[in-house]
């Protein structure tokens, strides 16, 4: 989730188009559990910009966009549905081959969807590289996932095997990215992995970054709207803002989402903060905190 920018400010037909844009987005009916708080914080509209472990669940082709090797771990906790999950990941593209590689293992301890009781766990493995020049880069990227699930309705029923995502992004002039990911190549089970297609666009113009994206269900419907702002303050504080216009809800109605967080820096050490609350239920609200050390690493 850290922001990197390159050039000035873009040219302002991008910027209205960005703030205009109406593309749907969404990971189905469930948040993955590989998804880290600083994401939460941002409305997960990461598709175009995520890097590290973000970019290994929204877009596996975002973790070579950075230099960096990093070991995240994070917890958040679910008060509407009333789970906790837990999270740890690593991921390090200081390679000299150019190719980079993460994993990351998340585990629900049970939380409550409609009438199903769900636990489990996910474990993602993915790998990324990139090539181009000043002009602009394109980076390619894969993820395999493996869900290990158990729903209990009064009939327990297991969700086991693997899954997997692939994903492109384009850096067009340093200031512009565009994302395009596959998610769920494999649909092991509707709710829990349904097959969709997302794209999106992020304008980052420090200290600022805005972006847009989507995705829908590759059977249609299921369609989600997100919106993501973030800003640096300083050299050790990021604010982060966005909103959700959710249609993937699992009985397909809508739901209104506002989030909000920050990421402050201490030497190699992050901090992450991201909450996320539902318009209609704001005693419900999704809160999750992470720590990420920055390893040292040697560029070659």
């Amino acid at each position: 989730m850290n922001m990197k920018s390159t050039h000035s400010n873009p040219p302002s037909r991008l910027l209205l188009a960005l703030l205009a844009s109406t593309l749907l987005s969404g990971f189905g009916p469930l948040r993955p559990t590989t998804l880290p708080p600083g994401s939460l914080g941002f409305a997960d509209a990461t598709v175009a910009f995520g890097s590290g472990v973000t970019a290994l669940t929204s877009n596996p082709a975002g973790m070579a966009q950075r230099r960096e090797n990093n070991v995240e771990v994070a917890i958040d906790r679910d008060l509407g549905r009333q789970g906790t999950s837990v999270l740890a990941a690593m991921i390090d593209s200081t390679s000299s081959s150019g190719l980079t590689a993460g994993v990351a293992y998340g585990y629900d301890n049970g939380s409550q969807v409609g009438a199903i009781k769900r636990e489990g766990s996910n474990l993602r493995l993915g790998a990324a590289a990139g090539a181009g020049g000043p002009a602009g880069m394109v980076f390619i990227g894969g993820a395999m996932n493996r869900l290990k699930i158990s729903h209990d309705d009064g009939k327990r029923r297991e969700i086991n095997g693997w899954t997997g995502d692939l994903g492109v992004v384009v850096a067009l002039a340093g200031a512009l990215r565009l994302g395009f990911s596959y998610r769920n190549i494999i649909e092991l089970d509707p709710l829990e992995t349904p097959q969709r297609m997302a794209a999106g666009m992020a304008i980052i113009a420090s200290p600022v970054l805005l972006s847009s994206e989507g995705s829908w269900n590759l059977q249609g419907g299921m369609a989600t709207y997100r919106l993501g702002a973030a800003a640096m303050l300083g050299d050790t504080l990021q604010i982060r803002a966005g909103y959700i216009h959710d249609s993937a809800q699992q009985d397909q109605s809508s739901q209104q989402v506002v989030c909000a967080g920050i990421g402050a820096r201490f030497g190699r050490t992050n901090f992450d903060l991201g909450i996320s609350v539902p318009i209609s239920s704001p005693g419900d609200p999704r809160i999750g905190i992470g720590l990420t050390y920055n390893m040292p690493a040697n560029f070659q």
